[in-house]
């Protein structure tokens, strides 16, 4: 086996296949998927793969965070200028 290989783990699957349902989601819906559980069980591995797979956007979330913060990290992972408040905000991301 190749160094570079992807192993087909059980997490890695599972969240590119809720990706995949997110991006083929009737628009009237929802598209955010979350992954959450304990250290070291490939999480950040595997919302990468997906992402990269699925050319979605990954936001790793901070135990801090506030709305607002959470709001900004999207919008810069989606390369986009905050605006000042959150409802501004929210309605970029959307």
């Amino acid at each position: 086996m190749s160094v570079n290989t992807i192993v087909p783990l059980t997490n890695v699957g599972l969240l590119a296949a809720a990706v995949e349902s997110a991006a083929n989601r009737p628009p009237e819906l929802p598209g955010l998927v979350v992954m959450y559980g304990p250290s070291g069980y490939g999480k950040s591995l595997a919302a990468a793969y997906a992402a990269n797979l699925h050319r979605a956007y990954y936001v790793e979330c901070r135990e801090s965070w506030t709305k607002k913060a959470f709001v900004v990290a999207v919008l810069r992972e989606m390369g986009i200028i905050p605006m000042k408040t959150l409802s501004e905000m929210v309605d970029q991301i959307a």
